[in-house]
């Protein structure tokens, strides 16, 4: 009980930590951007960015660190395991697992980069919305209705 309390408590307080170090720096480089960008971006999408994208990071990081304790934990114990068993399928294991990894690897990039077009998708129609949301006496003045909902 008591390591479990000091796992979740290690856990929490660098998950905390990073996040606050994220947000310092995600402020810090908002600050210097040029005035263009401002204008450009609305506040409260950085507002967003700041708090809310920081958590769902901040959650994620917490529990990625956690399975992967978790499961490099369970893998050593596997592997002498396996190795007890048998030392060649263990030496098969360790030549295919490379390649298993890279594989992963790639797949994750990929997914990686449909998210961030996903992310950009959300936020262009995000400005679309707010806008003809916010203009809806301009937008119903032309009978754009239709036009503004595709």
């Amino acid at each position: 009980g008591l390591l479990t309390f000091g796992y979740i408590a290690l856990l929490a307080r660098v998950g905390e930590r990073v996040a606050g170090n994220m947000r310092k720096a995600l402020f810090s480089a908002l600050l210097r951007q040029e005035v263009a960008f401002f204008d450009a971006t609305r506040t409260g999408q950085l507002v967003a960015r700041l708090t809310a994208d920081i958590q769902e990071f901040k959650s994620s990081f917490k529990l990625a660190i956690s399975q992967g304790l978790r499961s490099g934990t369970q893998t050593a114990g596997c592997f002498v395991s396996l190795y007890l068993l048998s030392p060649k399928l263990t030496g098969l294991l360790l030549v295919a697992l490379p390649a298993l990894v890279c594989a992963g690897a790639f797949i994750g990039a990929f997914l990686r980069s449909l998210s961030r077009q996903a992310q950009e998708q959300v936020a262009k129609a995000t400005v679309v919305a707010d806008e003809a949301l916010g203009n809806v006496r301009t937008v119903r003045a032309f009978a754009m209705e239709e036009q503004q909902a595709q």
